[in-house]
């Protein structure tokens, strides 16, 4: 827990370094304000320990207060920053937009992984022995698996909008495994899946197939595997993590289309 008010304290220090007057407007006060309340709901549990249900049940709380608070920042933050667009200037807010997703998506981590363990800890959710995950993090992801369940969705919306629909041809090792967050790959993949698509839709070259390149990261040595306990969690996570033995410690995926890719001009 000592983690999550630090980072919520540098995101309410970086609304008040903005102008007064955009600080003003109503979005962005409001995304501020549930920043504030947020990190007061967080600092009651800082350095204490946690003893009882009661107090487990307190940070989960918490945790998912947090969630339930900053799940509409991104419209709010877009819509005060286009009321505010005449007092502040296009650097000024890329840079604290950049900051402030990026701040998001590790506050948010955080928190969904919290709230994953704890309900993974349960008896109910113990019996079923054939989980594969730590909180959100799936130790025997396959990435082909993802961009296939993206393919789905994205060639769905192309074929409604230009009336075809593109396909992919998956090569190198589909069969990879790595050790990953689903929720992100798959929001990643289909952002580029969406652009190429698109440009081969535009280009009227959907017939030929978009490549996608699977290339693991060479395996841990047999002799060195990744041991969970040294990085030093608990043995209960590392009996839950012992499928990260056998799984690349990463992988590349490249995306080959006839999109016509972008002129030297731009």
């Amino acid at each position: 827990m000592n983690i999550l008010p630090t980072r919520l304290a540098h995101r309410i220090q970086a609304f008040r370094n903005l102008p007064f007057i955009v600080v003003t407007n109503p979005a962005i006060k409001t995304i501020h304000d549930n920043y504030v309340h947020s990190l007061a709901a967080c600092l009651p549990w800082i350095d204490k320990k946690i003893e009882s249900k009661e107090d487990e049940q307190g940070v989960l709380r918490a945790m998912e207060g947090l969630l339930q608070r900053h799940s509409n920042t991104i419209p709010l933050v877009a819509r005060g920053f286009l009321e505010v667009k005449d007092y502040v200037g296009s650097e000024t807010v890329t840079k604290f937009l950049d900051e402030h997703l990026r701040a998001r998506i590790g506050t948010r981590l955080i928190a969904e992984q919290h709230i994953s363990l704890h309900y993974a800890s349960q008896p109910e959710a113990r019996k079923d022995k054939s989980l594969s995950n730590i909180g959100v993090i799936d130790t025997q992801l396959r990435p082909s698996e993802v961009i296939r369940n993206c393919e789905d969705f994205v060639a769905e919306m192309v074929e409604l909008n230009y009336g075809v629909r593109p396909y992919i041809v998956i090569d190198g090792e589909p069969d990879t495994q790595i050790a990953y967050i689903p929720t992100h790959l798959e929001y990643i993949m289909t952002e580029l899946l969406k652009n190429s698509f698109r440009a081969v839709a535009e280009q009227g070259n959907e017939k030929e197939p978009i490549i996608v390149t699977i290339a693991p990261s060479p395996e841990y040595p047999s002799d060195k595997p990744l041991r969970i306990e040294d990085q030093g969690e608990t043995s209960a996570a590392a009996g839950s993590a012992a499928g990260l033995e056998s799984v690349a410690p990463g992988v590349t995926i490249r995306i080959r289309d006839r999109g016509g890719g972008i002129s030297p001009e731009q």
